[in-house]
């Protein structure tokens, strides 16, 4: 039910970027805000897989498994940083950073959210996808 309540969401969020953006940061420029709908579109994804990810450091804590829910968000930032560096590296422009930094939101979060599947299905293995 998180599963699908979280891609609800993010696809809530990716249709209507726009609306958001307009709403939050009143007065952009077109240019502005074309960036930071494309970023909003990104990142929203990216946060999507980080609310799966805390569900996976609940149910890792409540079996007493601390190590890896804690330090897989260490994967999210250096996802992210690896994309601006790489970004810098080149002498990419500052939007062209900026997009960089969203798909390492992106990336970062499913990641997080993947290196700890793999526990929590040993520590639920009668764990199956369904409504009740």
């Amino acid at each position: 039910l998180l599963a699908v309540a979280t891609a609800v969401l993010v696809l809530i969020g990716m249709l209507f970027a726009g609306p958001i953006t307009d709403l939050v940061f009143h007065g952009f420029d077109d240019a502005k805000r074309d960036l930071t709908v494309d970023l909003l579109r990104v990142m929203i994804g990216g946060i999507g897989f980080i609310v799966l990810s805390a569900w996976c450091l609940g149910v890792l804590n409540a079996h007493r498994r601390f190590f890896l829910s804690y330090v897989a968000p260490v994967l999210w930032n250096a996802a992210i940083i690896a994309a601006v560096a790489f970004a810098g590296i080149r002498a990419w422009a500052v939007d062209d950073v900026a997009r960089a930094a969203a798909w390492g939101v992106l990336v970062g979060g499913i990641a997080q959210f993947l290196i700890q599947v793999p526990l929590v299905l040993r520590v639920l293995p009668t764990l199956r996808l369904g409504f009740n």
